[in-house]
């Protein structure tokens, strides 16, 4: 088949499927979704790996082994939680491990 387009965020995935719906004919079924941040490709601005210098340019290896975690751009291997209709997330009961630090993690 042919590539999918690249999409940047939860809801433009769901519009991506809303459209898919719509153009293969079949019940059309919108998507609620939950997109929490992401350190992801998220810059330092540290030399993180010890390489003699600062990589703030997304894009490569380079770049992501500066960030906050590792990501070639911001968001990489982020998640994002979609539910059809009639269903309904809860994101006020959402939480994030963001900022916990290895360092406080047990054993």
């Amino acid at each position: 088949g042919a590539p999918l387009p690249c999409v940047s965020s939860a809801s433009d995935f769901a519009n991506l499927l809303l459209k898919a719906q719509t153009n293969l004919g079949i019940q059309q079924r919108k998507y609620g979704f939950f997109q929490h941040s992401s350190n992801t490709g998220v810059p330092s601005g540290k030399d993180l790996d010890r390489n003699g210098k600062v990589v703030s340019e997304p894009g490569s290896a380079e770049y992501a082994k500066d960030c906050f975690g590792y990501g070639i751009f911001p968001g990489q291997y982020a998640m994002a939680l979609l539910v059809g209709e009639p269903f309904m997330i809860n994101s006020t009961g959402a939480r994030t491990f963001q900022k916990l630090l290895r360092a406080d993690m047990p054993g």
